[in-house]
């Protein structure tokens, strides 16, 4: 039996840092991760004083079932601790702005119908802008509920980093959890559960999402600062709080997994969280393979599906993946991810593989032109992904996760005719409406109209 050091490690706020061993045993290496255990719970309370304001809304939970079931909710979703069974539950009925027609000439002049650079930062919604402090902000990966957007939000300015809170019904914003220097002084909120400030810093954020237990969990990668590191950083909703739950050490083989399929390096768009707590991330091994890498109490760290050059070495059945995998998200038991060409889903099971929508594929599946590569979030049946060479317009797609079928959108007025960089897009459940980052602010986007009006800047 070969013994080595393994490059998962634990830092629990209780036990501290806890360093794990993987054991070699026939080529096979089993690491055992220990996640956090919690009982499935309401959302954090945080948000009790808007779920007070929208009472009807939120609380009568009558909202149409989830083609998926509970159980198979998208990132971000939380089950509630009573009702029905995950096979007939209910999503909440969520606040459904009032959007106005920005191609009617009298709007032409209203705050909603411009772009966002024609907005001073402040104008549209209260509390701290980030595009105030850093003109080079980016928004990375985040959910919706019933009441704000979460979003990790970063910069290349040094110290930068944080989880920002959108209400969705205000366009009021504060940081829930991070950092950012202003001048000579660097403003923190929340604390670090850490035997140094460094290992639960949100300083490079690329991803937030709801765990089981109401806290937020950030993907953390550090290129600047710490280029060998990647976090995951549990974070108090109420208090800002933070812990560092799994740390991932760079050696000069990546990142020690699944002796059988090669070392692993993740990639930095993000990270997928599924109802239980399990963790997936898309990945490349130094071997040349791509894949997906799930962290679970279960199973420990394991490839989940991979496929390489050298088939032989292939995790899972199904069609290659093409380039990296971006933007892991879970729904229906499967990770659903962009790659090179088109949309994938991977069931976590077995590892099969499903591309479900492509317009580079011989023949197409699904019909309609190609979709965006800067973002990807799921509704019930379909899913919505943002950016392409569509410049000034932003571009929107939404996939039918049935047939493959692609309908896109273009911002030809308001805000989204000039998206500026880095476009993000997030599924406001029950709402008719997505969610758009553009130009340092937020849009409401109905794909019914068209219609498209900014609501925080």
């Amino acid at each position: 039996m070969l013994r080595k050091r393994c490059r998962v490690q634990w830092m629990g706020s209780a036990s501290g840092l806890l360093e794990l061993t993987t054991m070699e045993l026939g080529g096979l290496a089993v690491a055992a991760v220990l996640l956090a255990t919690a009982t499935l719970g309401c959302v954090g309370s945080d948000d009790r004083p808007v779920r007070a304001r929208l009472a009807t809304a939120i609380d009568a939970r009558l909202g149409e079932p989830h083609a998926l079931g509970d159980a198979t909710a998208p990132q971000g979703a939380t089950r509630t601790e009573t009702g029905p069974s995950p096979q007939t539950s209910s999503w909440p009925t969520c606040h459904k702005p009032t959007l106005v027609d920005c191609r009617a000439p009298e709007n032409y002049t209203r705050l909603a119908c411009k772009t966002a650079r024609e907005v001073p930062t402040g104008a549209l919604g209260r509390g701290f802008s980030p595009a105030a402090i850093d003109g080079d902000v980016t928004y990375g990966g985040g959910f919706v509920d019933c009441s704000h957007l979460i979003v990790a939000t970063s910069s290349e300015r040094e110290g930068y980093g944080l989880v920002l809170s959108v209400d969705l019904v205000t366009g009021d914003r504060r940081i829930v959890s991070g950092s950012y220097g202003h001048g000579r002084a660097r403003h923190r909120v929340g604390s670090s559960h850490a035997h140094h400030e460094r290992h639960a810093d949100l300083e490079g954020v690329r991803d937030v999402a709801r765990g089981p237990d109401g806290s937020y969990y950030a993907f953390v990668t550090q290129p600047a600062v710490k280029p060998n590191v990647v976090r995951v950083v549990r974070i108090d909703a109420t208090t800002g709080n933070r812990t560092a739950v799994v740390e991932w050490r760079k050696g000069h083989d990546g990142f020690g997994c699944d002796a059988a399929s090669a070392n692993v390096e993740l990639e930095p768009s993000g990270f997928a969280m599924a109802p239980d707590g399990a963790m997936y991330f898309a990945a490349r091994d130094t071997d040349g393979g791509i894949g997906v890498v799930g962290l679970t109490d279960a199973h420990g760290c394991r490839i989940v599906s991979r496929t390489s050059r050298a088939s032989v070495r292939n995790i899972g059945e199904g069609p290659a993946f093409a380039a990296g995998l971006a933007f892991p998200r879970f729904a229906g038991g499967k990770v659903w991810a962009l790659d090179g060409l088109g949309l994938v889903a991977i069931d976590v099971r077995d590892g099969t593989r499903t591309r479900v929508s492509s317009a580079q594929t011989s023949p197409p599946i699904g019909g309609g032109e190609d979709f965006g590569s800067t973002s990807l979030a799921l509704s019930k049946r379909r899913a919505w992904t943002a950016g392409g060479a569509t410049y000034p317009a932003v571009r929107l797609t939404l996939v039918d996760l049935e047939t493959g079928e692609r309908h896109g959108f273009r911002g030809i007025s308001g805000p989204l005719a000039d998206p500026g960089l880095g476009t993000r897009i997030w599924h406001y459940e029950n709402s008719g409406v997505a969610v758009v980052s553009v130009g340092g602010g937020f849009a409401f986007f109905d794909p019914k109209t068209s219609v498209s009006n900014l609501f925080s800047r």
